[in-house]
């Protein structure tokens, strides 16, 4: 098995202490465009993989051919964003990164699977998607990892469970048009409507929403890290290890939630193939109109891109 994080930032750096430290690969590259910083970083996980007394061989470089025969390349590198900002208001400088990244991956690494976490995160997944030959099956974002998680953390605080006794889960775009399903949440089987009242519920989701935001405003310095880590290393855990769990990434929809040549988060079905199945839930009326407004509004987004030619 063999890694390769493309971005060397926080995020990135993160996410390859988390691979050293499970000792999932036996070979881990680190490609930033900033050759010394993906060295530098490199280097500092090395050192505490002895500590640790794990095993891995960690190459920080800026070239694509050290990453040649990847079994999972990860993309990260991206314009971060700042507290006043959307996630959309990086749509053109991460597509025209992205879409640069995703050739070099399709050269070196054509069997690879792909792991999109650069915002807006659901269209650099078609990004990769449009500009390569890689299948839909191959390419997958974590967000909707990253918002279950931050969704199912709000309520076990509020009712002082453990967040593994909340059963849920955030689908639709990484974005404000998100969609906890509420009408899918239980403690112990039971519905968290009959649970928690609907004022709080409306919070949570409402906090939900805005965590990322929240996170960058406190700490003024490029975003948050240890949840988008910790969302891609359960996706590339996933695959690695073959474990066919239902996770909610974001995929290119073909039909499915009547949405088509687009990503949004959706249940699936992940393993060492990639997406190996598509799951359509029940959701409330009130559930299914949000996602359907959340697919116009991405293939809005997407017609904007394909008119830049990017």
């Amino acid at each position: 098995m063999k890694i390769t994080i493309i971005g060397a930032g926080r995020v990135g750096s993160s996410i390859a202490q988390r691979v050293s430290e499970w000792n999932l690969t036996n070979e881990l590259v680190l490609l930033d465009i900033d050759a010394d910083r993906a060295k530098g970083s490199s280097l500092d996980i090395h050192h505490s993989s002895a500590i640790e007394e794990n095993k891995c061989i960690i190459h920080g470089t800026d070239d694509y051919k050290k990453s040649s025969g990847s079994d999972i390349n990860v993309i990260c590198a991206g314009v971060p964003r700042k507290g006043d900002m959307s996630r959309l208001d990086l749509l053109k400088q991460n597509a025209s990164i992205v879409s640069e990244i995703a050739l070099e991956v399709e050269k070196y690494s054509p069997k690879s699977k792909l792991v999109v976490i650069t915002n807006p995160m659901d269209i650099m997944v078609w990004v990769v998607w449009r500009k390569t030959d890689f299948g839909r099956e191959d390419i997958m974002g974590m967000g909707g990892i990253l918002d279950t998680g931050r969704y199912k953390s709000l309520i076990s605080n509020e009712l002082d469970v453990c967040p593994s006794n909340v059963e849920g889960m955030v689908i639709g775009p990484h974005s404000d048009l998100m969609v906890p399903l509420i009408s899918k949440t239980r403690i112990a089987g039971k519905p968290i409507s009959n649970i928690i009242p609907q004022e709080k519920i409306k919070e949570i989701i409402s906090k939900t929403i805005d965590s990322g935001k929240n996170i960058i405003n406190y700490l003024g310095d490029g975003g948050t890290k240890h949840g988008p880590s910790a969302a891609a290393f359960k996706l590339i855990k996933t695959i690695a290890t073959n474990r066919k769990k239902i996770l909610p990434v974001s995929t290119i929809l073909q039909g499915e939630y009547g949405g088509k040549d687009l990503a949004i988060g959706v249940p699936a079905k992940v393993g060492n193939s990639g997406i190996e199945k598509i799951y359509e839930v029940d959701m409330s009326e009130n559930e299914k109109k949000k996602l359907k407004d959340s697919i116009t509004f991405t293939r809005e987004k997407i017609k904007k891109l394909e008119k830049m030619d990017l």
